[in-house]
């Protein structure tokens, strides 16, 4: 699963990485309220409601962050809390919460790797590492909320104006 792409959310890496796992009988989902599909999306959902996103999102078995660049990345953070493991590239903000434990995350942007990260955790007897990053996941979202986080946000931003 895809979501909320532009050009700098890494549309051209997730149609790459996306055509991949359609090679390999994996079912594609995007979720995007203005543009799209990637030509590689098997199935679409044009600005889901609040319920909808939530039960898509639950549904898929991994959540693809393809960003080239992400202040915080809130849609990586929303598939945590519903329990959906994150696989995908480093955009800097992410790294604020993302972890070994809660995610797979590449420093580099190689498809290839991360077609494997999401095979590797679909296979036979890594059971036990998806639902440890499922765990995981839900636990780093219920320690993140707003009241918490938005000092240390404001705190960048002023440091780079």
């Amino acid at each position: 699963m895809v979501a909320y792409y532009r050009p700098y959310k890494g549309i051209k890496f997730a149609n790459e990485v996306f055509g991949r796992l359609k090679e390999r009988g994996y079912t594609t989902v995007e979720l995007n309220a203005t543009v799209g599909p990637l030509e590689n999306t098997m199935e679409f959902i044009r600005n889901p409601s609040f319920e909808n996103k939530c039960e898509m999102i639950a549904s898929c078995g991994t959540m693809l962050h393809p960003s080239v660049f992400e202040t915080w990345g809130l849609v990586p953070m929303e598939a945590m809390a519903l329990g959906v493991p994150v696989v995908g590239v480093n955009s800097k903000g992410i790294m604020e919460y993302a972890t070994k434990k809660n995610s797979l995350i590449y420093d580099e942007r190689n498809a290839e790797w991360v077609v494997n990260g999401i095979r590797m955790m679909s296979m036979d007897g890594h059971d036990l590492v998806y639902e440890d990053m499922q765990q995981n996941g839900i636990e780093t979202a219920k320690a993140h909320d707003w009241d918490a986080i938005m000092p240390e946000i404001e705190k960048s931003y002023e440091d780079i104006i």
